[in-house]
């Protein structure tokens, strides 16, 4: 005999884990510090910091491509944590809130699926791939990458992964 479950009286309208949730919330967050705390200055130094800028691991970058003396701010820490951290800025609400539709519809699935600890293991090995395949394609450039198209990249091969396999979603 099948029992099935009783309908919940007033189910929620959105049915976003709490991971999921939180990562769009962070990414609101650092998005509203950047666009209206931060000076121009302090936006333009919060980007050479955590963006990912390709020629910050250029060994041959000419004397015509930065002013005489520049370095990056951050130092190497910044070399490794901008694989990750450029995940979480975004150019304009645009560009920040397709990036979170597209986490919020693939991620939530594979949250499920995964639990909150394998999703940001995904969602930061996804990040850093888009990094590392960046600098692949644009070595030397002096243009910063941001945003949270790599993660968003990885929850959908994720969830496509498991969406054929005749399973039922968690």
């Amino acid at each position: 005999m099948v029992h099935l479950d009783k309908p919940q009286k007033n189910p929620p309208a959105f049915n976003i884990p709490n991971v999921v949730l939180i990562l769009a919330v962070t990414m609101i967050v650092i998005h509203l510090i950047r666009v209206y705390i931060l000076s121009d200055e302090q936006g333009f130094w919060l980007i050479l910091t955590f963006a990912f800028i390709p020629a910050r691991y250029a060994a041959d970058i000419g004397a015509n491509t930065l002013p005489a003396g520049f370095v990056f701010p951050g130092g190497l820490a910044a070399d490794i944590w901008s694989y990750v951290t450029y995940g979480f800025l975004h150019g304009d609400w645009t560009h920040l809130i397709v990036n979170l539709l597209w986490m919020v519809a693939f991620g939530s699935a594979v949250a499920r699926r995964f639990g909150a600890r394998r999703f940001l293991l995904l969602s930061c090995f996804a990040t850093i791939g888009g990094a590392i395949l960046h600098q692949v394609f644009h070595a030397g450039e002096l243009v910063p990458m941001i945003g949270a198209s790599a993660a968003v990249s990885g929850h959908m091969g994720a969830a496509v992964r498991f969406a054929f396999t005749g399973q039922r979603p968690l």
